[in-house]
């Protein structure tokens, strides 16, 4: 059996309003709902009310709208990204990154 990828999950109120939330599934199969995801204990954010709410597994959908509008189309974004290659351009240049 393959070994889960596992992710600290973290949850932040003050960052809940802005950014929203999404929606994970816990390591014991549970629904986590987190503002942030990070690969280690980490988190290096500046929320201050921010806790770790757990481990989680993989990437479920969108949860609760915050005022921050490029989370709204976060779905539909993930899914392009699993389905089409992305190419990277500098801002500065005409180089691609891929």
């Amino acid at each position: 059996m393959e070994e889960k990828k596992t992710f600290w999950a973290w949850f932040s109120p003050s960052q809940m309003k802005i950014t929203g939330t999404v929606i994970y599934r816990g390591f014991n199969n549970e629904e986590i709902e987190c503002t942030m995801i990070s690969e280690t204990p980490d988190h290096g954010t500046m929320w201050k009310d921010i806790r770790c709410i757990g481990l989680a597994t993989e990437y479920l959908r969108k949860g609760q709208s915050g005022e921050f509008p490029i989370i709204d189309n976060f779905d539909d974004d993930y899914q392009n990204l699993e389905e089409e290659e992305v190419s990277i351009q500098s801002p500065n240049s005409n180089k691609n990154w891929n």
